[in-house]
């Protein structure tokens, strides 16, 4: 059996809408400051993407609402769970087929400095599925930001995404850069060549969400996913 197409069928079995494979090659040398020297080992990447239900995210009002972000919460969880299981399972088979694979839950990342050692937005762009927007978020054209991301490195031969890296379709729009109640977005478009300080005070967003749970809310925003016009289509 062909490998990319059992990764096809797990996927559609198992109700995973995106989907993507890519060359990591244009982003290695800033993989390996993120992640080590041990990332070449893997040179490409399955992305899985699942979607957060329309009707759950249009309740994420400026004005807290705690059982609407309750209903937030319980599809973030139920998305990283999928993702998480799926992205194991997938690193599990490459293995016994003789691969080097690295599964990468979707909520491994430090809370104080909001990063991680592998971003899960540059699979998922280098394999076609988005763009990177103001927000910083990986923007679908059918789902916009209303997405949670889950991958496996794999050095397992794999037809990749041959286009260019979808451009952004955010132009003029601000959004997400004045939904956000901390003004955490500095309104650039993405380029990979910044930092992500350009664009993006992760030390105000994470004030922001230490700020709620401290005052017995959920630590969970989504101003900005709600925001976003693409995020409205369905």
């Amino acid at each position: 059996m062909n490998i990319q197409e059992d990764i096809k069928i797990y996927a559609l079995e198992n109700n995973i809408p995106l989907l993507g494979f890519s060359d990591l090659a244009p982003a290695m040398d800033y993989l390996c400051t993120t992640g080590g020297e041990e990332m070449k080992q893997y040179p490409y990447c399955i992305t899985l993407g699942m979607v957060l239900p329309q009707p759950i995210m249009k309740n994420i009002k400026e004005e807290y609402d705690h059982m609407a972000v309750l209903q937030y919460l319980y599809a973030y969880q139920a998305a990283n769970s999928v993702l998480g299981n799926a992205a194991f399972s997938i690193a599990n088979n490459l293995e016994s087929e003789g691969y080097l694979a690295l599964p990468i839950g979707p909520a491994v990342f430090d809370r104080k400095k909001l990063t991680t050692n592998y971003s899960h937005k540059i699979g998922a762009r280098l394999s076609g599925l988005g763009w990177i927007g103001k927000s910083g978020m990986l923007i679908t054209e059918e789902y916009g930001s209303r997405v949670r991301f889950a991958s496996v490195l794999t050095n397992a031969p794999m037809e990749t995404y041959k286009g260019e890296p979808m451009k952004s379709k955010c132009g003029n729009c601000t959004a997400c850069v004045d939904a956000c109640p901390v003004k955490a977005y500095k309104n650039r478009e993405f380029d990979p060549a910044e930092p992500i300080e350009m664009r993006f005070d992760t030390a105000a967003c994470n004030a922001h969400l230490r700020w709620m749970e401290d005052n017995g809310m959920i630590d969970l925003c989504g101003l900005c996913i709600t925001a976003c016009p693409h995020s409205k289509k369905k």
